[in-house]
C-alpha cells in the first residue's frame, strides 16, 4: 500500500498548495501518509472539476448567460456542499440526470457539474482535510469513479425531442476532433480508483464491476 501511496504522490507532484510551499503547517503532525494523499488529490479534483465548468459554458455559453451568474462564482459554488434552489435542491447522481431532463428549464452545465462535484464531495464525507482517524470509503470512492463513467456517457448519448444533444461536448469542431472532455472525465475517474485502491475493499468492488457490465447506465450508490 506504501508504494501505491508515493504513486499517486508522484502523480501529484505538482499539486501541492503554493500558499504553503516551503513552509511548515503544524496540522501535518496529525496526518498520515494516506491523509495527505488524500488532501493533494482533492485539490487537483477541484482543479479538474474547474477546467470542465469552464470548457462545457464555452461549447454552452447559453447557459451561463441566462444563469446571471460569472464563471468565478460558479466554480466557487461546485465546492459548496448545498442544495440550491436552482437546481431543485438535487445534488450528486440526482442533479447530474436533471441536466439531461426534458422538463429541466435551468443552467443544465451548471447542473451536471455539480452533480460530478458533489457526488466527489460525499465519497470524500463532504471533507477536504483529512487527519490521522479520517478514513473515507474506499467503496464510496470507487463507485464514484464508475459514476463518471456513467456520466460521460450521459453527456456523449443524451438528447433532446428535436434530436440535439443537451449539452455540447467532444465531437468535430470543422476538422478537428475535440476529445478534451473524455479526457477530463478519464482523469477524473483514474484519480478516484487510486485511491479506492489504496484504502482497499476489493471484493465489494469486484461484485460492482460485475454489476457495472450488466446495466452501464445505472448510477452506484455513494452515501449521505
Amino acid at each position: 500500500m506504501r508504494l501505491l501511496f508515493i504513486i499517486i504522490t508522484g502523480l501529484l507532484a505538482g499539486c501541492t498548495n503554493p500558499n504553503t510551499e516551503g513552509g511548515f503547517e503544524p496540522r501535518r503532525l496529525a496526518q498520515s501518509d494516506t491523509q495527505l494523499v488524500l488532501e493533494q488529490v482533492r485539490a487537483e479534483i477541484d482543479r479538474e472539476l474547474d477546467q470542465l465548468i469552464e470548457k462545457l459554458y464555452k461549447r454552452n455559453p447559453k447557459f451561463l448567460k441566462a444563469s446571471g451568474q460569472t464563471l468565478e462564482q460558479r466554480q466557487v459554488q461546485l465546492r459548496r456542499a448545498m442544495f440550491y434552489q436552482e437546481l431543485n435542491e438535487k445534488r450528486g447522481v440526482d442533479a447530474i440526470r436533471q441536466a439531461f431532463r426534458p422538463d429541466f428549464n435551468g443552467d443544465r452545465v451548471f447542473s451536471y457539474v455539480y452533480g460530478l462535484a458533489s457526488m466527489i464531495d460525499d465519497s470524500y464525507d463532504r471533507k477536504r482535510a483529512f487527519y490521522l482517524l479520517d478514513r473515507p470509503s474506499g467503496k464510496s470512492i470507487f463507485n464514484s469513479a464508475r459514476n463518471i463513467e456513467t456520466a460521460l456517457y450521459l453527456l456523449r448519448s443524451q438528447r433532446d425531442d428535436r434530436d440535439e444533444l443537451y449539452l455540447l461536448a467532444d465531437g468535430y469542431q470543422g476538422k478537428i476532433l475535440n476529445a478534451s472532455f473524455a479526457m477530463l472525465h478519464g482523469r477524473l475517474a483514474a484519480k478516484q480508483d487510486l485511491v479506492a485502491d489504496a484504502l482497499g475493499d476489493n471484493e465489494q468492488r469486484t461484485l460492482n464491476m460485475v454489476a457495472r457490465s450488466i446495466a452501464s447506465t445505472v448510477f452506484l450508490p455513494i452515501g449521505f
